[in-house]
């Protein structure tokens, strides 16, 4: 093999490479969402545990809240596999890459499908992360009327309480 041909499978080496560079970014946000719902989650149950419970959210709305969570963390959990999925074929990929040029193995049909499969994995990542950010939207635009709600019904039962 010459050098002007290594250097040409380098460079085609290259955007499978970038490619993993900007799974692993995908990675980062999915791990950092992860934690945030996982820590919000811990919170919310040693709140329980303790008794130490908000006035403002009571028993049911904390268990509403954390079944939500816990929905939301096996979104992320599905995203975060399907990405070390697609960033392992891509990986493979240039190992067949390198191994094809330097063997000549006619491996042109095995590079495709490791590549699509990537994209595949990635498409379900992203797909489960957007299912994800939607579920926490709107749990949030829900949680903030249900909440609204509750604390105008305990200031209209106060006002009562106070009239007697």
């Amino acid at each position: 093999m010459e050098h002007q041909d290594i250097a040409r499978l380098i460079q085609t080496a290259l955007a499978p490479v970038f490619l993993i560079s900007g799974v692993a970014s995908t990675l980062v946000v999915l791990t950092n969402r992860l934690s945030r719902a996982v820590d919000r989650a811990r919170g919310l149950e040693s709140r329980m545990d303790s008794g130490d419970s908000d006035p403002s959210l009571d028993l049911q709305e904390m268990n509403v809240e954390l079944r939500v969570l816990a929905r939301r963390a096996s979104y992320i959990n599905t995203a975060i596999t399907m990405c070390g999925v697609s960033a392992m074929l891509v990986t493979l990929m240039v190992v067949v890459l390198f191994i094809n040029a330097f063997f000549d193995g006619h491996m042109a049909i095995t590079i495709a499908v490791l590549f699509v499969g990537s994209m595949l994995f990635l498409t379900a990542a992203f797909v489960a992360f957007l299912i994800e950010v939607r579920l926490a939207t709107r749990t949030l635009r829900i949680g903030l009327r249900e909440h609204a709600a509750a604390a105008m019904a305990r200031s209209h039962q106060s006002e009562e309480s106070a009239k007697i």
